[in-house]
Order: C-alpha cells, then sequence, then structure tokens
C-alpha cells in the first residue's frame, strides 16, 4: 500500500477531522484506492515510519489553489479559516503561487 504524509496536517488526521488533501503529484490517484497516512515518510527509515490511519480515495480533480472553497477548507481540518487564509499558509508552507493547479484529494477513512 502506497503512503502519503500529512506532516502538517497531523492533529486533523489522528482527530479524523481532515477529509481532503491538496497536493502536487499522485497524479496516479484514483477513486477506490486504499493509501496509509503517516505523519512523514520521505527520509525516514520504514521501521520509523508512524502510520496514523488507512484513507480510501473518493475523488480526484486537478484545480488551482486559489480556487477551494469554505467546505474544501474545513474538511482540510482549517474549521476556522478563510480560503484565504489557508491558501496564505499553504503558499508559505509549499513555496508555490495561489495559481498553482493541485490535486484536490476527497478520501475517507477505513480504520
Amino acid at each position: 500500500m502506497a503512503r502519503m504524509s500529512f506532516y502538517h496536517t497531523t492533529t486533523a488526521v489522528r482527530n479524523r477531522t481532515k477529509t481532503h488533501t491538496l497536493r502536487l503529484g499522485w497524479k496516479h490517484l484514483k477513486p477506490g484506492q486504499q493509501i496509509e497516512a503517516v505523519v512523514k515518510a520521505r527520509g525516514v527509515p520504514i521501521a520509523q515510519i508512524e502510520k496514523m490511519a488507512d484513507i480510501q480515495i473518493v475523488s480526484v480533480t486537478r484545480r488551482p489553489l486559489e480556487s477551494i472553497t469554505q467546505q474544501e477548507v474545513i474538511d482540510e481540518g482549517f474549521p476556522d479559516w478563510t480560503p484565504t487564509q489557508f491558501v496564505e499558509w499553504y503558499c508559505r508552507k509549499m513555496k508555490c503561487q495561489p495559481s498553482i493547479v493541485l490535486g484536490f484529494i476527497r478520501f475517507t477513512y477505513i480504520d
């Protein structure tokens, strides 16, 4: 099973309040695919990877970050943020522009 890191939103995954994620890559994802949600995977020895949950992909679309909706921000695990606040935070963390096209990935927890 593939692993997807949720380093910046670990608390929301552990609390099961996050059901949406944005990704630059992962263009191969399909609805129904199962993924291990982990804290961090890149550069971490396999024995030290911390698994948080198994998730199942519900939908994948590609569009600009700046098109994120209020509901998607909530589903990202940021219920008190506006889309503008989320976009600003995301761009700082990922060093990108609001116009970047990302995968908008909706998922459910299966464990």
